[in-house]
């Protein structure tokens, strides 16, 4: 009887130390973090800029963030994290990125560059922070 009653308990005393023991269920992962280093001509320029989705599909949201890291990659040298979120210390963000629900925030631009990249947002109908 002991030995029996040990069998039908192990594999839920098992699957209970599982579900105790486990990470907790992962968020949703609504961003992604490019960073890493562009080369342009004899200018090597540091990059850290993050997507957040606000409402693509989750495949379409991956492909796109997919498409800038291999950008990334073809300029320069780059890493893609997905994250639950978007970091703070931003230093400026484009809501409506490409016309899509989703925002662009960037980290480490020369204030020359956040000027462009502001104007480029606005010229596509984005709002600029």
């Amino acid at each position: 009887m002991k030995t029996s009653l040990i069998r039908v308990l192990r594999p839920a005393v098992a699957c209970a130390l599982v579900a105790l023991l486990s990470p907790p269920v992962l968020a949703a992962q609504s961003a992604c973090l490019l960073e890493g280093e562009v080369v342009l001509g004899e200018k090597t320029i540091p990059v850290k800029d993050c997507l957040e989705n606000h409402g693509v599909s989750d495949e379409r949201f991956h492909q796109m963030c997919e498409q800038v890291h291999d950008i990334g990659k073809a300029t320069g040298t780059s890493t893609l994290s997905y994250l639950e979120s978007c970091p703070s210390g931003s230093r400026g963000s484009c809501s409506t990125f490409f016309g899509a629900p989703i925002a662009g925030y960037y980290y480490l631009r020369s204030d020359k560059d956040l000027v462009r990249t502001k104007a480029a947002c606005i010229k596509q109908g984005g709002a600029w922070k």
